[in-house]
């Protein structure tokens, strides 16, 4: 005789409850050939061949498919109390690779230095701040990029002008 394949099973009679999908957080990273995040970049030299700045992110987002939003500040203030959208230069939506380019004429006089933040967000409410979703903020990604100024009269930027 042979032994019935229920003889070891076991039957769940009461509900399972399974646990919600957390919101996977949209991840800022370098693109291949770009240049490192969250980073103080060569300078962007006035008098050279291409005065301008190319940086370079992807984003990384489970479940595959979202859709993202970034936005792009300079010298953003974060301190408490300040408006989020201060700053605010441009946005655009995510596309794989991101490329921003930063103009020469953006940025101050040589010797100075430039905080360049980009925030990554399923949506915003405004400059600086992510959309509500269920009572809480929409899961985000910030990154960093800091640029000196340098021309033929000014050939390096101290740290200490780096906001």
């Amino acid at each position: 005789m042979l032994p019935s394949a229920f003889a070891c099973g076991c039957l769940v009679t009461e509900p399972i409850e399974v646990a919600e999908p957390v919101d996977a957080r949209p991840t800022i990273v370098r693109c291949a050939s770009g240049e490192p995040v969250d980073a103080v970049l060569s300078p962007l030299d006035r008098d050279g061949p291409d005065p301008r700045k190319v940086l370079c992110f992807e984003v990384i987002d489970e479940p595959a498919g979202a859709r993202n939003e970034w936005q792009r500040f300079l010298d953003r203030d974060d301190r408490p109390g300040a408006d989020p959208g201060n700053g605010f230069v441009e946005f655009g939506p995510v596309t794989s690779p991101v490329e921003i380019v930063i103009e020469d004429e953006e940025l101050g006089p040589a010797g100075s230095c430039h905080r360049i933040e980009v925030l990554v967000a399923e949506d915003f409410a405004a400059p600086g701040v992510p959309a509500m979703r269920d009572g809480r903020p929409a899961p985000s990604d910030r990154a960093f990029w800091w640029i000196g100024v340098v021309d033929d009269t000014v050939m390096s930027v101290p740290l200490e002008n780096c906001r």
